[in-house]
This record gives C-alpha cells, sequence and structure tokens, in this order.
C-alpha cells in the first residue's frame, strides 16, 4: 500500500514543487528528488492507513521506510533525465518566445 503512493504522478507533483530552474541548472541531485519522493509518499500513506500500521514495532516502520525510499530512488533513477530534458527544453522555448525579433 505504502509502495503504491511511489509514483510517475507523485514524481512529478514533486517536480512541480521544486521547479524548472534547480533541474536545469543541477542545483538539485537525484538523490535529493529519491528522498522528497520518499517523504511526500510516506507523508501521504500515514495520513490513510491504519493506526495499527503507525503503532507498529520501530523495525517494521524502518522496513517500511526503507522500502519506501528505495523504490522512489528507483522510480527517479528511471525517469529522472526524462524530467531534466523536459525542463530544458521547456526553458529553450521560453528562450525563444522572450527573444527580441530578428530582422532580416
Amino acid at each position: 500500500l505504502l509502495l503504491n503512493n511511489v509514483s510517475d504522478g507523485r514524481l512529478s507533483n514533486v517536480i512541480s514543487k521544486v521547479g524548472r530552474d534547480p533541474l536545469v541548472k543541477g542545483t538539485i541531485t537525484k538523490e535529493e528528488v529519491g528522498v522528497m519522493l520518499a517523504k511526500d509518499a510516506l507523508k501521504d500513506f500515514l495520513k490513510e492507513c491504519d493506526t495499527a500500521i503507525i503503532n507498529t514495532a520501530m523495525g517494521l516502520r524502518k522496513v517500511l521506510i526503507t522500502n519506501c525510499y528505495k523504490e522512489s530512488v528507483k522510480l527517479v533513477d528511471q525517469k529522472f533525465h526524462e524530467f531534466v530534458d523536459e525542463a530544458r527544453k521547456q526553458e529553450e522555448e521560453i528562450a525563444k518566445l522572450n527573444a527580441p525579433p530578428t530582422t532580416s
């Protein structure tokens, strides 16, 4: 159930929160995005889950968090370059739109 919260859609939302500039400039790493995704997924999971899960032994909670982080990093590894490439394309399009017209 927790790992269902680690998805392309949630990753897209996390990337939107970060913004284009850090991706294009490389000021945010894949690892940082992975941590943000895991935290976001875990936060929503804890809102939705049964209190029995919240009150389980620390060892089990640690396993849940670790697995969530690993899946988040795996998804980010798969998708990060797509997001960066898309952000760069958007930046280029914006620059073209903002460029002064050329006269011939």
